[in-house]
């Protein structure tokens, strides 16, 4: 049970401050998320169904011809492909974790990039499936890979409309 219940009006202007903060017209930043790749069935050749390789034979009207006896232009052989997946998201991102751990002096940074973001919690599942983001430092001409550091925490002052995660330089 809790002490002191909060007025709507209250949490209503929270969650609006929370959102501008990570809104891409403010304060948020955009950040690349990665998945895993996808293995896709080549276009160009067609499969071998005992070796689960490719049979080297061309498709008539693939994208890369290659003659009898060659082997796939496009895949090399394996008949699989690995489609890479991205997608933005808004969040917005605390550089400096001194801002957010009280053990550590004013204005201090990690050399290995430790960062927290905040963001909004339908993007919750995005941000847990992907294997790593990608985003621009405050100068605008450094880009960063980060990895996920543990679980993402819901902001327990809101109606878990967002989260915290903290990121790794990768």
């Amino acid at each position: 049970m809790a002490l002191i219940k909060i007025p709507t009006y209250v949490t209503r202007a929270i969650e609006q401050s929370m959102s501008d903060l990570i809104s891409s017209e403010n304060l948020g930043q955009p950040c690349v998320l990665y998945y895993p790749p996808i293995e896709s069935g080549c276009a160009n050749c067609l499969p071998d169904p005992i070796g689960k390789k490719s049979s080297n034979i061309y498709v008539n009207g693939g994208p890369m011809p290659f003659n009898a006896g060659q082997v796939c232009s496009m895949c090399n052989g394996m008949y699989y492909l690995a489609i890479e997946y991205s997608e933005t998201v808004y969040m917005s991102i605390n550089w400096e974790p001194s801002r957010f751990d009280p053990t550590l002096p004013p204005g201090h940074r990690y050399s290995d990039g430790t960062i927290m973001t905040r963001g909004h919690s339908f993007d919750l599942q995005k941000i847990n499936n992907c294997q790593f983001m990608e985003t621009r430092a405050n100068v605008g001409f450094a880009h960063y890979r980060f990895k996920l550091i543990g679980e993402p925490v819901l902001a327990a002052q809101t109606t878990d409309a967002f989260f915290w995660a903290w990121w790794d330089r990768a």
